[in-house]
């Protein structure tokens, strides 16, 4: 009789510890942050690939140019300089000027029928993406809004800069290349066209020369033409899951997540940010912001 007593006793009693722990693990479970994201530099943040499947076929290009893109990564280190690759699609009624690693991980993701690539993001490199309208003459910009889905889109008229033309000509790729000068969005661009490749559309967003933009540089960013083909591939348009904007917003929400990344993305604590082993937060984390475009 003591013996069955004292083994429903311990019974009823492990019973509770172990319901306890359950209920203490869950608890804990609801209050750590659901995605873990590691740098080994806080100062490029992870944008997410798009899913191909959706996305409108506006165009298809005739001309398809690649650009060495290059940025001064730190504004007090002159010498310390990061590059990707910018892709500049030319069609009949439509261009497409972006990043190629963005294309990269959405057509890798687009492959993967489970969505096991969905998670994988890639370095930002501070441009975006550049959609003409050849016809009606406007641009739409589109920036991915870090460690998140959403699109963010903004229309602006493809105004023509005036441009100082002057100066010793250089060869790229074979092409004689006139150069020319102008204050562009803040900067001062020195820029070296071709009179011999006469294009619908440019290089980001300068307009304005009669041939297509091979270089382009200013104090900490360059662009260099690294191949020229006719190619025809789909200009492709991503399905918009985001709001349309003013540009000036866009450049306020841009300068928050610089100056406040950690209130800009811990999502009601959902999301935790580390550099190696070092826990960022609102103390500790800010992003040197030094945009492609200063005004």
């Amino acid at each position: 009789m003591f013996r069955r007593t004292f083994i429903r006793f311990h019974m009823i009693r492990y019973t509770l510890l172990f319901l306890s722990l359950l209920a203490f693990g869950q608890g804990r479970a609801q209050n750590e942050p659901k995605h873990l994201y590691v740098f080994k530099d806080r100062n490029y943040l992870c944008l997410r690939a798009v899913d191909l499947s959706d996305a409108a076929v506006l165009d298809s290009s005739q001309l398809v140019a690649t650009y060495r893109y290059s940025y001064q990564k730190e504004l007090w280190n002159p010498l310390r300089w990061s590059e990707t690759e910018v892709v500049l699609q030319i069609g009949a009624r439509w261009s497409k000027c972006f990043p190629a690693v963005l294309r990269q991980i959405d057509e890798q993701l687009t492959r993967t029928d489970d969505g096991s690539a969905g998670g994988r993001g890639v370095f930002s490199p501070r441009i975006g993406t550049v959609y003409e309208n050849l016809a009606k003459h406007r641009l739409s910009s589109e920036h991915r809004y870090p460690f998140s889905d959403r699109l963010i889109r903004y229309d602006e008229p493809a105004d023509t800069t005036v441009w100082r033309v002057g100066g010793e000509a250089v060869e790229v790729l074979g092409y004689a290349c006139i150069p020319a000068t102008a204050t562009f969005r803040g900067r001062e661009w020195t820029i070296w066209f071709a009179p011999d490749l006469p294009a619908a559309a440019n290089l980001w967003l300068f307009r304005g020369v009669p041939g297509l933009i091979l270089r382009a540089e200013t104090a900490q960013f360059r662009f260099e033409c690294t191949a020229i083909r006719p190619s025809r591939e789909a200009i492709l348009q991503l399905k918009a899951n985001g709001r349309k904007l003013s540009r000036e917003r866009w450049r306020s929400l841009e300068r928050h997540y610089h100056e406040e990344p950690y209130r800009a993305f811990n999502n009601n604590d959902e999301n935790a940010f580390f550099e190696d082993r070092f826990r960022l937060n609102g103390d500790n984390w800010t992003i040197e912001y030094n945009p492609l475009e200063l005004e």
